[in-house]
C-alpha cells in the first residue's frame, strides 16, 4: 500500500528519528524511497535519519560478534536481515535496522534519488550532553528527486 497522495505534490519530505530504519526488510525501505519519489516533485528534496552500524567505534565488538551468530545461524529469530536488532524502547520491543552508509547509499539510487549529502551529526554539530545521553550519533541524509 502506498501513501494517499497524488503524485509529485511535495517540495519536500522530512523522516526523521532514524523512523526509516524501522521499516524490516531493504526490499521493504526500497519501496518506501520509490514512494516518497512518487510524491516529490521534479527536484524535491528528501531529509532523513538512519543509524550507522560502522560509524560509532562504540559498538564495533557488538556487530562483529553478531556476524559470527548470523553465519553460525544462531542469531535471534526475530531478525530478519543482518543489522536488525530489536531494541526495548518505553518497554517495548521495536525493530530497527542499523544500515552501513554503502547500504543506503545504493538503495537511494536504486529508488532512482539523487544522494546530495549525508554526514553524521557529530561532523555537523557538537551535542550537548544531554543531548548525547538521549540520543546515540546518526547519519543525516539529504537526497533529491531528480529534474528530468
Amino acid at each position: 500500500t502506498g501513501l494517499r497522495y497524488d503524485d509529485q505534490c511535495y517540495d519536500a519530505v522530512l523522516f526523521s528519528a532514524q523512523g526509516f530504519m524501522c521499516i524490516p526488510r531493504a526490499g521493504n525501505r526500497l519501496r518506501a524511497l520509490m514512494e516518497v519519489r512518487r510524491i516529490l516533485r521534479r527536484g524535491g528534496h528528501f531529509i532523513f535519519t538512519t543509524h550507522d552500524r560502522e560509524a560509532t567505534q562504540h559498538y564495533l565488538s557488538f556487530w562483529e560478534e553478531e556476524k559470527v551468530r548470523w553465519d553460525e545461524g544462531v542469531q535471534d529469530p526475530r531478525l530478519l536481515e543482518f543489522g536488525d536488532r530489536i531494541v526495548v524502547d518505553s518497554g517495548t520491543d521495536t525493530f530497527v535496522h542499523f544500515p552501513t552508509r554503502e547500504e543506503v547509499a545504493e538503495l537511494v539510487l536504486d529508488a532512482g534519488l539523487d544522494l546530495i549529502q549525508d554526514a553524521m551529526r557529530s561532523e555537523l554539530c557538537l551535542d550537548t550532553e544531554e543531548a548525547r545521553r538521549f540520543s546515540s550519533d546518526c547519519r543525516m541524509w539529504v537526497v533529491r528527486r531528480p529534474r528530468d
